[in-house]
C-alpha cells in the first residue's frame, strides 16, 4: 500500500469511529457491566426539559435489575446539564415495604465540572426554608418500618449508597433546597461532588440529619452557598470527610448537634462560624484545617461539642 493511501485509509477509519462515537454516545460498557445509561430513560443533557422522571426511572431500574447487596446497578450520567424540579431519591415506590426505600443506589456522572443536575429556578415546594425539600436522596430499608414516619427514608440499613463525578447546582428562588439529603450504613460514599446554590437560595447543601449516617465516606467535596453547608443531627454512628471546602455560607459552615464528625483537611473561607454546635453529645475531630475569612470578632468554631483540633 502507497503512503497516500495508508494516509486516507486512517482518514476514513477516524472518520468511522467518530461517527459510531455519534451514534453510539457513551454507550460503550459491555452489555453485562451493570451500567444503566441515564439517557436510556429518557434523561437527555443540555435540551432544557425537565428530567426528574427520567433520572428516577434510571435509579429505580438500576436498583430493581441488579443485586443491590451483591453487585448493586451503576446509573451513569454522561456529561451535560440535566434540568430537575423535584425529589430525586433512591426509592422504587412511594409505598408498600419500607415505603419504597430500597438501599444500593449509585448514581456516577462524568465529573462535576461535566455532570450538573441543575434545579429549576423557583421550584415547586423549595421556597420555604423552615420546610427544607431534597433534590437527591438515598434511603434506608426495614429500617424505616421502626419509625413513625415510615416515608422518611431514615434508618440503619441504607447500604451501597454512593455518589460520585457531578454537581448539583439548586438555582435561585429555591431558599428550601437541600442539595444531598444523605443516609448511609457501613458502606457508602460521595466522592467528587459538588454542591452550588445561587445568592438567597439554598438551604443546605448536605443535610445528614436522618436517623443514623454512618459509617460512610464523604471525599473530594465542595459546598458553595447555602444557608448552612452540612447540617449533622442524629447520634448514631458517625462520618468520615476527606477534603471538604466550604465558601459563601450565610449562617454556618457545619452545624452539628449529636453526631461524631472526623474530618481531614477542612478548608473554610467563611465570614460565618466554621463549625457550631447546639448539644453537648456531638464529637468534632478536625485534623489539617485551614479556617479563613471571618473578622476580628468572628468566632471560627463555637458551642458544645467535644473538639480535638490538630
Amino acid at each position: 500500500m502507497k503512503k497516500s493511501e495508508y494516509f486516507w485509509v486512517i482518514i476514513l477509519l477516524t472518520a468511522f469511529l467518530s461517527a459510531c462515537d455519534l451514534v453510539y454516545g457513551q454507550d460503550r460498557f459491555p452489555t453485562d457491566a451493570g451500567i444503566f445509561l441515564a439517557t436510556d430513560y429518557g434523561a437527555i443533557p443540555d435540551d432544557g426539559v425537565d428530567d426528574t422522571v427520567a433520572l428516577q426511572k434510571a435509579i429505580t431500574a438500576a436498583i430493581e435489575g441488579s443485586n443491590r447487596y451483591g453487585s448493586p446497578g451503576i446509573v451513569y450520567l454522561p456529561a451535560g446539564d440535566y434540568t430537575v424540579s423535584d425529589k430525586i431519591e433512591s426509592r422504587v415506590s412511594k409505598e408498600g415495604w419500607s415505603a419504597g426505600w430500597r438501599a444500593g443506589m449509585i448514581l456516577i456522572g462524568d465529573g462535576p465540572d461535566r455532570t450538573i443536575l441543575r434545579l429549576a429556578d423557583n421550584a415547586p415546594g423549595y421556597d420555604d426554608a423552615d420546610s427544607p425539600k431534597w433534590v437527591l436522596a438515598t434511603g434506608s430499608e426495614s429500617g424505616t418500618r421502626k419509625q413513625k414516619d415510615a416515608s422518611s427514608g431514615g434508618g440503619n440499613e441504607a447500604f451501597h449508597h454512593h455518589i460520585e463525578g457531578l454537581t448539583i447546582d439548586v438555582g435561585k428562588g429555591n431558599p428550601g433546597a437541600v442539595a444531598i439529603d444523605y443516609v448511609a450504613n457501613n458502606r457508602g460514599s460521595i466522592v467528587d461532588v459538588q454542591l452550588r446554590a445561587g445568592k438567597d437560595s439554598g438551604y443546605c447543601g448536605l443535610s445528614l440529619e436522618r436517623w443514623w449516617p454512618g459509617p460512610c465516606l464523604i471525599r473530594n467535596l465542595t459546598i458553595d452557598g447555602f444557608d448552612y453547608a452540612v447540617r449533622a443531627h442524629h447520634y448514631q454512628y458517625g462520618v468520615t470527610f476527606q477534603n471538604l471546602k466550604l465558601s459563601g455560607q450565610r449562617k454556618a459552615g457545619i452545624k452539628n448537634s449529636h453526631n461524631m464528625l472526623a474530618i481531614e483537611g477542612l478548608r473554610s473561607e467563611n465570614k460565618v462560624p466554621v463549625y457550631e454546635s447546639t448539644s453537648s453529645h456531638g464529637l468534632l475531630v478536625l485534623l489539617n484545617g485551614e479556617l479563613t475569612g471571618g473578622g476580628n470578632n468572628q468566632t471560627a468554631i463555637s458551642g458544645k461539642n467535644r473538639l480535638y483540633l490538630r
